[in-house]
């Protein structure tokens, strides 16, 4: 993804304009916070949302709430 389809500006232009990126390392330990307020490490957090692979995109709701 970041090698071929992110290097081509037409889609890194659209991506930014219509989207918020988030990156998250599948098996990291940095410290992030879900949408309910949890912080948990970035590989319990994909756990949580069932990411097994990369490159994974998801797509949530302006307001998850």
């Amino acid at each position: 993804m970041h090698e071929d389809n992110f290097t081509i500006p037409a889609i890194t232009d659209y991506v930014r304009k219509h989207f918020s990126v988030l990156q998250l390392n599948l098996r990291g330990d940095r410290r992030v916070a879900d949408f309910d307020g949890e912080v948990l490490a970035e590989h319990k957090l994909a756990r949580k949302y069932g990411v097994n692979f990369t490159p994974t995109l998801q797509f949530f709701p302006a307001d998850p709430s």
